[in-house]
């Protein structure tokens, strides 16, 4: 029994040291700022809040520090060569000071500056929210209506006239194609002039007459023959009755 009870003590007080370990806080940063005879080396540094600033002398005379702004105060402080001043920064702000030392009776002051910027305050984290827009209903589309045309009433020009179209183009009637006679076209190279056929030539070869034209009163070759031989004839007969009283004229 005062075994278990000695372990159980153990046990608890382990526990404890392991809570105080996890709640102790993280260890403070430390930045180092060299007092030079030009002055602070950084001029100005930039720290967390519970960070620790260590000023250093790494002059060869000795460094007055002093706090210059109204939100800090750090009364004159005189470092020897090789001394360090620790100053722990617990706020947020800008912290000005000064750095002062005498060369050749004659004092030399420089600035110096500590920033401790404020910690962000963290940003609520939105919640998702559901949305009760309701959704677009697709509408069905309206199909138009076309109205049926009237047949086209024929007009007593011959042209169909087609009735009045709302809200449309009233197309242009087309001419009635009208029953007539059918117009002669004439052959290729005839001219309007001429007649559309040509009287042709019948000749019959195997006729005892020659050439038989094709006419009414039936002459053929052997009429104009004989019409040739007459005027021939008579020609001969008036020459030789004009040369007759000449010849009885030269007798005598």
């Amino acid at each position: 029994m005062t075994r278990r009870l000695l372990a159980a003590l153990i046990g608890l007080v382990a526990a404890l040291l392991s809570s105080l370990v996890l709640a102790a806080p993280a260890q403070a940063a430390v930045t180092k700022v060299s007092l030079t005879p030009s002055g602070p080396s950084p001029a100005t540094v930039t720290i967390r809040a519970g960070d620790t600033v260590a000023f250093t002398n790494t002059d060869t005379v000795t460094h007055t520090l002093q706090s210059t702004s109204s939100n800090w105060t750090l009364k004159a402080t005189r470092l020897a060569p090789k001394s360090t001043k620790s100053v722990a920064f617990t706020k947020a702000g800008t912290f000005d000071y000064s750095d002062t030392y005498t060369f050749v009776a004659v004092p030399q002051t420089f600035p110096g500056h500590v920033v401790v910027p404020a910690a962000p305050s963290p940003s609520p984290t939105p919640r998702a929210t559901a949305s009760t827009s309701p959704r677009p209903v697709a509408s069905p589309t309206a199909r138009p209506v076309v109205p049926a045309s009237p047949s086209a009433v024929p007009s007593a020009s011959g042209f169909a006239v087609p009735p009045p179209i709302t809200g449309g183009v009233i197309p242009t009637p087309s001419p009635t194609s009208s029953v007539g006679p059918v117009p002669q076209v004439a052959s290729p190279g005839a001219t309007p002039d001429s007649p559309s056929t040509s009287p042709v030539a019948n000749v019959d070869y195997g006729s005892p007459r020659g050439i038989v034209q094709g006419s009414s009163h039936g002459f053929g070759l052997p009429a104009a023959l004989a019409v040739v031989a007459l005027v021939g004839v008579a020609s001969l007969l008036v020459r030789l009755l004009l040369n007759a009283p000449e010849a009885g004229r030269g007798v005598r």
